[in-house]
């Protein structure tokens, strides 16, 4: 599968949103839309999108998201990647609470190190994107 780096930044940054991906086995086609589950979700805006994909879904890769272990080892890798101890500290025993998700990213996003936690959150993602092209490229 050829993919260019703006498309694996693509499907990293729809999977984080919560979006659905699917590649198209041929052409390298990305298409994404939101889930219906999603209470925001607008069936009209994601239509013809959605069409496209279930009506030749053998055609399709589908991509999925961090699992929620996983995403737990992206937050731990983080905080264990700081050099601060103090904010080291915090965010480990963040993640030893209940709600580490909620905390977590509500301790990030008043910090200083907002910036670097979108940056390693978003080679993490990339790099559970690249994951599972390799896992297609084997098939």
């Amino acid at each position: 599968m050829n993919l260019t780096d703006q498309q694996i930044d693509q499907i990293a940054e729809d999977l984080d949103s919560g979006m659905l991906c699917f590649v198209h086995k041929e052409t390298s086609e990305v298409e994404s839309f939101t889930s219906e589950d999603d209470p925001l979700f607008d069936k009209e805006a994601w239509q013809e999108i959605i069409d496209k994909v279930k009506n030749n879904r053998e055609d399709y890769l589908e991509f999925s998201p961090m699992d929620s272990h996983e995403a737990f080892e992206v937050m731990e890798n983080f905080a264990l990647s700081l050099n601060d101890e103090k904010q080291k500290s915090k965010l480990i025993k963040i993640l030893d609470r209940p709600k580490p998700f909620a905390n977590f990213k509500s301790e990030v996003e008043e910090s200083d190190f907002k910036k670097d936690w979108d940056e390693f959150e978003k080679k993490a993602n990339v790099k559970w994107v690249e994951k599972q092209i390799e896992y297609y490229d084997r098939l």
